[in-house]
């Protein structure tokens, strides 16, 4: 699985650059409800959480860290949402690449997710796998405005 990690990180981190100290904050997608990424951005390194859904359309947290290119790993809810299960695993691959007037463009790649129903990483299948992503930013640092 890093192999294919690694190529992928060659793919994605073409484009990407790293984030500045005032990208820091909470960014969402107006369409979307309950969709976006926080960001934290210090000294070159990122620290990012991407909310989704799965495609049962349960929640679905993307945990990211790195440089230009970010290793994904998971976490699921599970049981009415009243229980969470943590995989400290690498299931993917994002950059994020800062645009003007506040927003961002956010890409990811997963090779595998969590499937809750089998308590198991599987191999990522269908249009859920990849993602492109325009988001605007909702909160900045105070020292930044």
């Amino acid at each position: 699985m890093k192999a294919v990690l690694a190529a992928i990180m060659l793919l994605v981190s073409v484009n990407a650059m790293a984030l500045d100290a005032c990208m820091t904050g909470s960014f969402y997608d107006p369409e979307q409800e309950g969709f976006g990424i926080n960001v934290e951005a210090h000294q070159g390194f990122t620290a990012a959480y991407f909310y989704t859904f799965d495609k049962n359309l349960r929640p679905i947290w993307f945990v990211m860290v790195g440089k230009e290119v970010l290793t994904m790993s998971v976490t699921a809810v599970v049981k009415d949402n009243d229980v969470f299960i943590t995989k400290e695993l690498d299931v993917g691959v994002a950059e994020i690449v800062p645009l003007a007037d506040g927003l961002i463009r956010f890409r990811y790649s997963l090779i595998a997710e969590y499937d809750v129903d089998r308590g198991a990483l599987v191999l990522c299948r269908g249009d859920h796998c990849e993602g492109d992503y325009l988001f605007r930013q909702l909160t900045i640092p105070i020292a930044c405005k």
